[in-house]
């Protein structure tokens, strides 16, 4: 299993023979999509497939009791987000130049 430092994130070849590029983003946008395209196919890459996976994240709850000034118990509840991070998988192949004879 090699693994190639790229500019977003990492190449790696796994057992099964499959090449996976794995950069993680902060926003779904065209123009990083395309940097970190044009990036694998600079290290001489083609692009079989490109996904987006959200990984992580949650919602926890938190309940607060307190006493309030008529001296009667309140309970509130309040809901956080833990955000996930969004990872870009890109399935790729090794390019191989082939000459016409």
């Amino acid at each position: 299993m090699a693994i190639i430092k790229t500019l977003h994130g990492d190449i790696e070849e796994m057992p099964n023979g499959k090449i996976i590029g794995t950069a993680v983003v902060k926003s779904i946008s065209p123009a990083l999509e395309l940097d970190i395209l044009s990036n694998y196919i600079d290290l001489g890459f083609m692009i079989e497939s490109n996904e987006y996976v959200l990984s992580g994240g949650g919602v926890n709850v938190i309940v607060f009791r307190y006493i309030d000034e008529d001296d009667e118990q309140i309970e509130d509840i309040c809901e956080t987000i833990n955000h996930g991070i969004i990872i870009m998988n890109t399935l790729l192949t090794k390019y191989v130049p082939t000459q016409d004879k």
